[in-house]
């Protein structure tokens, strides 16, 4: 897929912090609130204990849903993002990779594990830098904007 077409996916992902990642697994789905990362390419990486319920569904059934909102009183400023993406847990160079980009987006942390103004800043930097480093990686996209025109929508498949 040429990058050009994810232009307004990319720009959106980029210009937001939190998805809501939704996981099933055994019959029982979760969905919870994360920071992430986005690259080029609009993978998005976030970053997790591995214990939490989310993170265990991911290691039975890697398939997920995403979204990414912000908040409108209004029918014509919603504007959001829906992802079905691939989870994965990542290691060796791709953790690097992907814990460097996190780094980049969320410069604070990298400050508090360099420059830490206190014990619990060293410790909460620890502790995330510590935790497992995901990726999703969406197979299909929808990026919704009313104020283009009430139910504006564009969709992209990404190329397996």
């Amino acid at each position: 897929m040429a990058r050009d077409e994810l232009a307004p996916l990319r720009a959106y992902l980029q210009a937001r912090t939190t998805l809501t990642l939704a996981t099933c697994s055994g019959g029982r789905s979760w969905a919870c609130s994360l920071f992430y990362a986005c690259d080029r390419d609009c993978r998005l990486y976030f970053v997790s204990d591995t214990r939490t319920l989310h993170s265990r569904h991911i290691a039975e059934s890697p398939q997920v849903a995403v979204t990414v909102s912000g908040q409108a009183l209004d029918w014509l400023d919603i504007e959001g993002v829906q992802l079905a993406a691939t989870a994965a847990l990542l290691e060796g160079a791709q953790r690097r990779r992907a814990e460097q980009c996190y780094l980049e987006r969320f410069p604070q942390i990298a400050a508090m594990r360099d420059r830490p103004a206190s014990a619990q800043e060293r410790s909460i930097a620890d502790r995330l830098l510590g935790s497992g480093f995901y990726c999703l990686t969406p197979s299909w996209a929808r990026v919704i904007d009313n104020r283009q025109g009430f139910g504006h929508k564009l969709e992209i498949a990404f190329d397996g």
